[in-house]
């Protein structure tokens, strides 16, 4: 079984339409991957026309069942469908059906980013240490410090505040399925239950604003 990655990329092999073997976590029913059969990858024509491929090695056949159960679907085309869902209650739909993903932890990635365009780490730093000199020589503080300070905790808060709203646009969006960082955790754990997470090594984390 080929290398698995985290729910947002499923891995796929092949782009054929055809026979395709659909493969799930055998503990929690996790979609971890899907693949093309052998014949779809490497069709052979023969004189008459037909295609065949003597070699063809079912994927079925391959799958190491102590982590992973799966389905064939006979009539499958990449380019249009797709499936959705779990091992027991999923299914193929036309991709221009399903909703679209949008990540929490991507939206927050985009918010830091923003920050840091304006207000770099060191920069914020900086500001926080030239803050802290100040209160440590006087009890009272005001001046261009505290004037930085304040404009950099007011920049950090109206990102804060637009990528909030940005959340809560998507949640409240029919179109797009909203994932937060405890949906897309758990989907991640899903996908590697029952021994998988040694297999594939450790988990990433999101980023956090």
């Amino acid at each position: 079984m080929s290398n698995f990655h985290t729910f947002e990329k499923v891995d796929t092999l092949g782009s054929q339409a055809g026979k395709w073997t659909f493969i799930f976590n055998k503990l929690t029913g996790a979609l971890i991957s899907s693949m093309a059969s052998a014949s779809a990858l490497n069709p052979e024509e023969n004189e008459d026309g037909s295609i065949t491929n003597p070699d063809v090695i079912e994927i079925e056949d391959i799958v190491d069942t102590t982590y992973a159960v799966y389905k064939v679907v006979e009539d499958f085309d990449p380019n249009t469908q797709m499936w959705v869902g779990d091992y027991e209650t999923g299914g193929i739909i036309n991709i221009e059906e399903a909703p679209r993903k949008i990540l929490e932890t991507g939206l927050d990635a985009s918010a830091g980013q923003q920050i840091r365009q304006k207000h770099e780490y060191y920069h914020q730093l900086n500001t926080i240490s030239n803050l802290v000199k100040r209160v440590a020589e006087e009890l009272g503080v005001s001046g261009e410090a505290m004037d930085d300070f304040l404009l950099m905790r007011q920049g950090i808060a109206e990102v804060r505040s637009v990528n909030n709203r940005y959340k809560d646009a998507y949640k409240n969006d029919p179109a797009w399925e909203y994932i937060d960082k405890q949906k897309q955790k758990q989907l991640l754990d899903d996908q590697i239950a029952g021994g998988l997470h040694e297999v594939i090594g450790p988990k990433t984390t999101g980023v956090e604003v």
